[in-house]
């Protein structure tokens, strides 16, 4: 806890977007970060709004000359964007390359002659993306290819690898 504050309760000086009241502290020329603030009593959580002295009267203990009131807010956290993973389709000389364009098309969502494509890709290169997609989907996606694949009795291996992440321009 900062040396300086004292911990005094503004009821009902602000409300957030649910209406629930928050607290508000009252701080003597000090700055504090919020991870040096203790909670205050949690049952001003369960305050009607009856309860509630209207936000312009004035309180039990008014500011001193020199004092200034400082509310805490939460630091606006960045959300981080999920990693993304590619699935991959590996070439080999057994799995029908009609098969291949039919995996493509049920599984990836590419249309007729852009499965074509990326199947000529991966017999000429030996792999190819078949899409790129968040851990869990491509997961997902990889152990779907694989079922029917072993379903059919082709050898048709798929693997999950992690995209480069990209640099963001905001940054």
């Amino acid at each position: 806890m900062c040396g300086n504050v004292r911990a005094l309760m503004l009821w009902g000086c602000c409300r957030d977007a649910v209406g629930v009241f928050a607290h508000c502290l009252i701080m003597e020329n000090r700055y504090c970060n919020l991870t040096d603030v203790t909670p205050i009593d949690p049952r001003c959580m369960m305050m009607q709004d009856s309860e509630a002295p209207p936000l312009g009267e004035q309180q039990d203990d008014p500011l001193q000359p020199g004092e200034q009131i400082a509310v805490l807010t939460r630091p606006k956290t960045r959300k981080k964007r999920p990693s993304m993973y590619r699935v991959v389709l590996h070439n080999d000389d057994y799995t029908p390359m009609e098969f291949v364009v039919y995996i493509l098309a049920k599984h990836f969502g590419k249309t007729a002659e852009a499965a074509q494509e990326l199947m000529l890709a991966i017999h000429n290169f030996g792999r190819g993306v078949g899409g790129v997609f968040t851990y869990e989907i491509a997961e997902t996606k990889a152990s779907a290819v694989l079922s029917e694949a072993r379903f059919f009795q082709h050898p048709l291996k798929c693997t999950v690898e992690e995209e480069p992440a990209a640099e963001d321009a905001n940054d």
